[in-house]
């Protein structure tokens, strides 16, 4: 199988694809910050240069996390 690395913001991702890659959310101590609800949603829009997405040889995301 061959995978390939690439920038979440390289390509469109379905909402399906995304809720499926980050359907479990943050650590649990994130939302424990009493300003997460005012920001939360603007994380992958400022930060989508660090979030990285491995795909399979079809394009399909199997797996993503933040980048180095």
């Amino acid at each position: 199988m061959k995978l390939i690395i690439e920038r979440f913001d390289a390509r469109e991702w379905s909402d399906e694809q995304v809720e499926e890659l980050f359907g479990e959310g943050f650590p649990e101590f994130i939302g424990a910050d009493r300003l997460v609800e005012q920001y939360i949603g603007r994380v992958r829009e400022w930060f989508a240069e660090l979030d990285l997405v491995l795909v399979d040889e079809r394009g399909v995301p199997v797996a993503a996390g933040p980048g180095p």
